[in-house]
């Protein structure tokens, strides 16, 4: 038979493991919840970064095309001069 201490002794080593494994369950849902919510508003902005830096290096090849087309020496037709 157990003595009134060792009950309590396990009763205590129970509620204290009990509520580290609960405490720690929602622990790792919340940081996984927090950390897939970061991740979502790095994307979205590293996306959009991405498409503005692609935006702009279109709009310059376009503008440098644009300059080269209305040059001189390629309106004239003239394969010698080009």
């Amino acid at each position: 038979m157990r003595t009134i201490g060792s009950k309590l002794i396990l009763s205590i080593v129970l509620l204290v493991v009990g509520g580290s494994v609960l405490l720690g369950f929602f622990t790792a849902q919340n940081s996984s919840k927090a950390l897939l919510y970061q991740s979502e508003i790095t994307l979205t902005e590293k996306s959009k970064d991405t498409s503005d830096y692609i935006d702009e290096h279109f709009k310059r090849k376009y503008l440098e095309i644009e300059a080269l087309a209305k040059s001189q020496e390629v309106r004239s037709m003239d394969f010698k001069i080009q």
